[in-house]
């Protein structure tokens, strides 16, 4: 029985030592990076900050591209499934689906596929619950 608890608060240690280890390194780089950006002039600073957002603003409609390739193999899959006389329960993309695709939390999917129905790209199915589906507009 000793040595069961022994190896519990063994692991439990070496858990929060990792933990602890990674919080501490996410602290020097924080405290690395607001040192770097000590020198910079104003100019610098907004150029970066310019820069940074650039490339987030490109990797956002990469991803939308991606939904939208992927709404329209499920599409594709789908004609095929009814040239079969296979009838699909699944109409369109569900955001959990998103989720996976693009391996983002669920807020993330939820903000790209609400973008990308501002845009006229994609229509919802149903306003909420489990049975809502995006589908090409």
């Amino acid at each position: 029985m000793n040595y069961l608890i022994l190896a519990i608060v063994g692991i439990i240690g070496f858990i929060l030592g990792k933990k602890l280890a990674k919080f501490r390194a996410l602290k020097r780089i924080a405290f690395q990076n607001n040192n770097s950006l000590s020198g910079k002039t104003e100019e610098e600073k907004t150029d970066m900050r310019n820069k940074a957002q650039g490339a987030f603003d490109e990797r956002t409609e990469e991803r939308k591209e991606k939904i939208l390739e992927f709404l329209t193999r499920e599409l594709d899959h789908q004609k095929a499934l009814a040239n079969c006389s296979i009838e699909d329960r699944k109409k369109g993309i569900t955001r959990e689906d998103v989720e996976e695709l693009l391996d983002v939390s669920s807020k993330t999917a939820l903000k790209y596929l609400n973008e990308l129905e501002q845009e006229n790209k994609i229509i919802q199915s149903s306003s909420h619950g489990p049975d809502v589906h995006y589908t090409l507009f």
